[in-house]
């Protein structure tokens, strides 16, 4: 006999998620799901220090892979923590290195001006591809059944966080127009 194992006991959120819960004091009402990078889960912790809330920290270009996906971890968070809020994070550095080596001063004037403006395109075209990336997240997410009912029947707040890293500041993203606009920090 062949034993499957249930989708969710392979899938890495749900396994941070029951980590989380293991750690709590009380039920978790809030439901996070951001970019793992340091700066943005610093400050998203410090920003719900009032809330009872389990951040799920994951890459966001592994969001959709197709063996751990974000869509179960959403749907067992809702139906298995009953979670009243759910936030999903994307971060406008996602996928971008760190700490890329920097060279100055090495280049005749016309060339370092033409380096620099291809950096700054390429840094560019990649918050470019995070922040599409994150908008494709948004309308998987939408499309759920699961979602979609529960906020039908209003028994679910969503929410979606863009966090700007070039600048520090968080955006919130209306899928209703596809607009952003920018959170007081």
């Amino acid at each position: 006999m062949i034993a499957f194992s249930k989708p969710q006991e392979n899938n890495p959120h749900i396994i941070k998620l029951k980590h989380v819960i293991g750690r709590a004091s009380s039920r978790i009402s809030w439901a996070v799901f951001a970019d793992d990078d340091p700066v943005l889960l610093r400050r998203l912790s410090q920003a719900l220090k009032e809330e009872s809330a389990a951040i799920v920290p994951a890459a966001q270009f592994q969001w959709d892979r197709d063996e751990d996906t974000l869509e179960d971890a959403v749907v067992w968070a809702i139906e298995e923590l009953s979670v009243d809020t759910l936030v999903l994070v994307g971060n406008s550095a996602a996928g971008v290195t760190a700490t890329e080596p920097i060279l100055a001063g090495q280049a005749g004037a016309g060339e370092a001006e033409q380096g620099f403006l291809e950096s700054v395109r390429a840094a560019t075209k990649k918050r470019r591809l995070a922040e599409e990336h994150f908008l494709k997240q948004v309308q998987y997410l939408l499309a759920v059944p699961e979602i979609s009912d529960r906020l039908t029947r209003e028994s679910l707040d969503l929410h979606f966080l863009f966090y700007r890293a070039e600048s520090g500041v968080f955006v919130a993203h209306d899928p209703r127009d596809g607009s952003f606009y920018a959170l007081i920090d």
